[in-house]
């Protein structure tokens, strides 16, 4: 069939179609075709690889030329942003102030980054500073907030963020069981189970120093602070707790070593005075202390301290304030005791009361104090320590 096509059909011989190459035994003729091909598909493929590249390279010389000539305009926009997201963070929930002096133009300030944990907002502010490395682990403080009020709210009164910047620390505003609810859930095994797990959730996104991991409050969050350096020692190394005494005693676990404590006690507080004044004051520093009784009288006194020092000059708004610390038992016990003239239950900061004491301030300088920083050696290495 293949000869007679030949004579029948001058011209050139068709090729065969790759189906007949490839299912067939090729004739000579056949391979004459398929060679000549070849060679022709062979020179057409170099030609348009060298012109692929020819493309691809001016394209490549095309993309870095443009990354080169808008960079500038890139790094313009980034910073145009970045100032804005700072000017935004000034009052954010997190409580966060641009600080004067430590950037060019406006001051920096960290990051605030809510979480959800059980169902309940967290905040964490992550303070910035140009040296800060992810190899090197920040210390925590937990702040929680009272009755009736929220977690932003605390974080602005408490100015923990702008300490925070300074320090080097972060800061976390958790929320109660019930938002802005009337007190904390002392008797919910899940509220303690919630604070590991909280504690559990910033080792996961962050780079925390586990052994400094401390917590405080104001008001029911003081007490709730009080209560869960009995219940968490070994989570919480220190706690303070701010116009707050201990509530709900009989849920504390009595054989707990607890933690170092910093108390706040304002002796001019309506909230405190609603709740026992004086009695409960007595009643806070006696269990601390770990001299308490089952059948506790409120008449007993408080045992003499450790050491007593003023911290702040009478004036038109302080009658006085005065540091008492007891050394024994352990854990360390110390006491802001002070009075303001007018009732208050404030935050103690100078923006709220003229003249006051800083509180967190006040609060981070016990945490990183010798007392605290002893407490988390183990017993051979305190003692030696001592005999040194």
């Amino acid at each position: 069939m293949r000869a007679h096509a030949r004579q029948t059909s001058p011209g050139p011989e068709p090729f065969p179609s790759p189906g007949s190459v490839i299912s067939t035994v090729a004739s000579d003729s056949d391979l004459r075709y398929l060679h000549f091909d070849r060679g022709t598909a062979n020179r057409s493929s170099r030609r348009e690889l060298h012109a692929f590249l020819a493309t691809l390279l001016g394209g490549m010389m095309l993309g870095i030329s443009i990354a080169f000539t808008t960079e500038a305009v890139i790094q313009r926009r980034a910073e145009q942003a970045q100032a804005t997201a700072r000017r935004d963070l000034a009052d954010d929930e997190c409580g966060a102030r641009p600080s004067e002096g430590l950037g060019v133009g406006i001051g920096l300030v960290g990051i605030c980054q809510r979480y959800v944990v059980y169902g309940r907002n967290i905040w964490v502010y992550k303070p910035w500073a140009p040296s800060q490395t992810p190899t090197n682990p920040l210390p925590v403080v937990v702040v929680l907030h009272g009755s009736d009020t929220d977690a932003p709210s605390i974080a602005k009164a408490s100015g923990f963020a702008e300490v925070a910047d300074e320090a080097q620390f972060l800061v976390v505003f958790p929320e109660m069981l019930k938002p802005s609810g009337p007190d904390w859930s002392y008797g919910w095994p899940g509220e303690v189970a919630f604070f590991e797990a909280l504690v559990s959730m910033l080792g996961f996104e962050y780079n925390i120093e586990t052994k400094q991991v401390f917590i405080c409050g104001h008001s029911s969050g003081g007490s709730m602070s009080l209560f869960i350096q009995n219940r968490l020692p070994k989570t919480f190394r220190a706690a303070a707790s701010v116009e707050a005494g201990v509530d709900n005693a009989s849920k504390w676990d009595e054989h707990s070593p607890g933690s170092p404590v910093l108390l706040i006690w304002n002796h001019n507080d309506p909230v405190l005075e609603a709740y026992g004044g004086e009695m409960l004051y007595n009643r806070t520093v006696r269990r601390l202390l770990r001299v308490h009784t089952r059948d506790l009288h409120a008449s007993l006194p408080v045992p003499t301290p450790t050491l007593r020092e003023s911290m702040l000059p009478p004036s038109k708004d302080i009658l006085y304030a005065d540091l008492l610390r007891w050394d024994s038992p352990s854990p360390v016990l110390s006491v802001v005791s002070w009075a303001t003239r007018q009732p208050s239950h404030a935050w103690p900061s100078p923006q709220a009361i003229p003249g006051s004491f800083d509180a967190a301030r006040v609060i981070w300088q016990f945490f990183g104090s010798a007392a605290v920083a002893t407490s988390l050696l183990p017993a051979s290495d305190s003692q030696q320590g001592e005999q040194n």
